[in-house]
């Protein structure tokens, strides 16, 4: 069960997560303070065991299709990806930030490969800005952290 907390009122958030512009930023246990309200674009509370239930669930699937994108990289064959066949945005703009941002320069290539295969094997598509709003947007989110970490992140992601 999902609460969706309106700009104008304040809800109680025990128990919950406090989710704001569709990422967690914060266990929260009291309710909203106006400061948070008024920087929000939309914010949700999300019970405990629903939100780190569906957690464990993004991390195996992120951890899955980083290992079928490694075979990938090896091999250069993208049967695995697509027998996977992963539709999660959220997963994909996970995924594509870490190995943007984590890859060694000679693998970033093949990475940027098995991306683009996605789309022609119709994996990914922008159907509904799909794509865009959610892998674009985590990227843009990610931007400035990534850049720190990877000093090559900028180029990369205009590739």
């Amino acid at each position: 069960m999902i609460f969706n907390a309106m700009a104008s009122t304040h809800k109680s958030a025990e128990g919950c997560e406090l989710l704001i512009n569709g990422f967690v930023r914060q266990e929260y246990d009291q309710e909203v303070p106006t400061e948070i309200m008024g920087l929000c674009f939309e914010f949700y509370f999300i019970p405990y065991d629903i939100w780190h239930a569906k957690r464990k669930h993004d991390a195996e699937q992120k951890r899955k299709l980083n290992g079928f994108i490694d075979e990938y990289v090896a091999s250069g064959v993208m049967d695995d990806i697509l027998d996977y066949n992963c539709t999660d945005y959220k997963v994909w703009a996970a995924v594509i930030n870490d190995g943007l941002r984590d890859r060694k320069s000679r693998q970033i290539k093949h990475f940027i490969e098995a991306i683009t295969n996605s789309f022609e094997l119709d994996i990914l598509d922008n159907q509904q800005s799909n794509f865009e709003h959610v892998v674009v947007k985590h990227l843009t989110i990610e931007f400035d952290e990534s850049s720190m970490d990877c000093p090559n992140f900028s180029t990369y992601v205009q590739w």
